[in-house]
């Protein structure tokens, strides 16, 4: 017996998701575990350090970066953020025909949906740990992740200018939000949060679905003018 082409399809679309949703808080957000900001230069990076795997034999120490983390490390890192971030525009790609018959994504949207959900997820996954230092904050990161991962499923099944231009403002307001909270010490935080690493990659997701929707808002208005100027 055969396996249908159109199930193996959906079947591989449905698991691609599932990682997306599952994986993304560890691949976006949280890293070794054991990385805490030891110290802020006058710039304001934070000086992380690692504690060395316990496995009972001397070791030579691994060639670490400016900011305490290892070159192998930050390469591993990143692949498993870019491809989780592939894998979930594929799969979401795949799996739009399923809510809507005959509808074709853009490979851009895509992108930018799984960018969004990535993003989302990780917000949603340190709301507990910030949650602890105030409630306030807790609300804030449960909101944006809700937020984000709403607008990923915009851009995925529905993208419009209104979508394209909620994803600019809201994403830009959070990467100016994330530089001043280490920049300065704002009144709702009372202090000056360091730049870790692990952020890095959700900050870049943010700002790719940025310049995705930024994009589409520039193309949806240069097919306008023409229509304009056709009607004069």
């Amino acid at each position: 017996m055969r396996w249908p082409r159109g199930r193996a399809v959906n079947v591989l679309a449905f698991a691609g998701v599932a990682l997306l949703l599952t994986v993304g808080p560890a691949a976006a957000h949280d890293g070794t575990g054991t990385t805490v900001p030891a110290a802020t230069s006058p710039l304001g990076m934070a000086t992380m350090t690692q504690a060395p795997p316990s496995t009972g034999t001397p070791q030579e120490p691994a060639a670490r970066l400016g900011d305490g983390t290892t070159s192998e490390f930050r390469n591993v890192y990143f692949l498993a953020v870019l491809a989780v971030t592939a894998a979930g525009a594929l799969a979401l790609r795949a799996a739009l025909p399923l809510l809507r018959p005959g509808a074709r994504a853009r490979p851009a949207d895509s992108v930018a949906a799984a960018a969004l959900v990535v993003a989302g997820v990780a917000h949603c996954a340190v709301t507990p740990s910030h949650w602890a230092e105030g409630w306030h904050l807790g609300l804030f990161f449960a909101l944006s992740g809700l937020l984000l991962l709403g607008q990923g499923a915009a851009m995925w099944l529905r993208p419009s200018v209104v979508t394209y231009a909620s994803v600019v403002v809201s994403t830009v307001a959070f990467i100016v939000l994330y530089f001043l909270v280490r920049e300065f010490s704002l009144p709702f935080v009372g202090h000056r949060d360091p730049y870790l690493f692990q952020e890095y990659p959700v900050k870049v997701a943010e700002g790719l679905a940025a310049l995705v929707a930024l994009a589409a808002l520039v193309r949806t208005r240069s097919a306008r003018v023409p229509d304009r100027l056709a009607a004069l």
